[in-house]
């Protein structure tokens, strides 16, 4: 399986834990597209699934009412997520109302329960539509927004009209009593952004045009937004409240006393080495033949500064040394697996990170982080498929996946 394929697979479910917090840290709104007359219905509104097909389901009961409710449909394929250990369904339609042309749903069924937990309903405007037609589509998403705004939403539960990027705009986000979710997002379309001086006062909006290419309206519900049932890092494993504090137990700032204890009560057996670095540095090393999300053996490094024998710095890396091809996929998944778990729980993409704590390998830069203080997180990998738009010779030699976690110098 290419690495990019299974990207795609991680960032199609990836809604199932973004609902809520995509907005954080986006500041830009629009009122375009907004409903300015909408029905008050005074009760909760309740995510129960889409048309006749329920969450809780299983994937034979929803196919049931699939092919009972869409005998025209023009396909109905079944599909898995590798990197949420999802699976799903998916029916493509030539028409569905309100949306303008063809639809596709795609329903999603959970890792460990096997039920339905997510449906996302799609109306694509392939190649590159004119402006009318993306205009329809707004259309169609402000109808579907009015539809769901005079209900009742958990307090700070909704959001409208929050900007994403370049002809990316959410008409309408909102978590109801029980913790589903609604979200109707449009791509590929025009819209006008509000704009504030220091004083907060208001100024002309500025417009921004749609970008070339597709457009495209996607309406999403969600079971349990808090908590899906998809793959996830046990909770702590790398971060706690969106920050990078170490490895589960093994805290940065702690001595090396303080880890070898942490270590040895995490892996019991498992003989703990020491090492003295030229500039004084201390680096404690074990091995253990598994370690989640990886595959394969892991060795754990931790360096303590010279100075102040505090942690600043914990690598890990799996390696196979000769893989098959279902094992170099794998490293691939266990990568992706990774990288959703840092920017789930809060982390940031890093663009440049300064040399004295860039990572060093022969392999291929995947991903960088940083949080709010200033720990970087890095994931490398080597052996596997990465699909960069060129002809690549297919990989050779051992598979393997290092990821580095520093702190600021100021903190060691």
């Amino acid at each position: 399986m290419r690495f990019a394929a299974i990207l795609r697979c991680a960032l199609f479910a990836g809604l199932l834990s973004a609902l809520p917090a995509a907005f954080a840290q986006v500041p830009e709104i629009t009122l375009t597209g907004q409903p300015t007359r909408y029905p008050i219905y005074g009760k909760p509104f309740e995510t129960v699934g889409f048309g006749n097909v329920r969450f809780g389901m299983t994937m034979a009961e929803a196919k049931a009412r699939i092919v009972a409710d869409y005998p025209k449909a023009s396909s109905l394929t079944e599909g898995s997520d590798p990197v949420e250990g999802t699976t799903n369904l998916t029916v493509v339609l030539p028409e569905l109302a309100p949306g303008p042309g063809p639809a596709t749903i795609n329903y999603i069924f959970g890792a460990s329960s096997g039920k339905l937990i997510a449906i996302h309903v799609f109306w694509l405007l392939e190649g590159n539509p004119d402006d009318e037609a993306r205009r329809r589509l707004f259309d169609v998403g402000t109808q579907l927004a009015a539809g769901l705004v005079g209900y009742d939403w958990q307090p700070l539960g909704v959001a409208r009209g929050h900007v994403l990027g370049p002809g990316t705009v959410v008409l309408f986000s909102g978590r109801d009593e029980r913790g589903g979710g609604v979200e109707i997002r449009l791509d590929g379309v025009a819209f006008d952004v509000e704009r504030r001086d220091a004083q907060g006062n208001p100024q002309p909006p500025e417009h921004r045009p749609a970008p070339p290419g597709p457009a495209r309206l996607r309406v999403s519900f969600v079971a349990n937004v808090e908590k899906p049932d998809i793959y996830e890092l046990p909770s702590g494993t790398f971060v706690s409240n969106a920050e990078l504090h170490g490895f589960r137990n093994v805290r940065f700032g702690m001595t090396p006393e303080e880890v070898e204890r942490a270590l040895v009560a995490e892996f019991p057996g498992a003989p703990v080495s020491h090492a003295s670095e030229a500039d004084g540095a201390t680096k404690l090393s074990l091995q253990v033949p598994s370690l989640e999300p990886g595959i394969g053996p892991a060795s754990l490094q931790f360096v303590h500064s010279g100075d102040a024998r505090l942690l600043t710095r914990m690598s890990i890396e799996w390696r196979i040394a000769q893989p098959t091809e279902e094992q170099r996929a794998a490293v691939s998944i266990a990568a992706l697996r990774l990288i959703n778990h840092f920017r789930e729980n809060g982390i940031l993409d890093v663009a440049e990170i300064a040399q004295e704590y860039s990572l060093q390998s022969n392999g291929i830069p995947l991903y960088a982080g940083g949080d709010r203080k200033g720990h970087l997180v890095q994931l490398h990998v080597g052996g596997v498929a990465v699909d960069t738009g060129t002809q690549e010779a297919k990989p050779t030699g051992p598979a393997w996946m290092l990821m580095s976690i520093a702190v600021p110098k100021s903190e060691g």
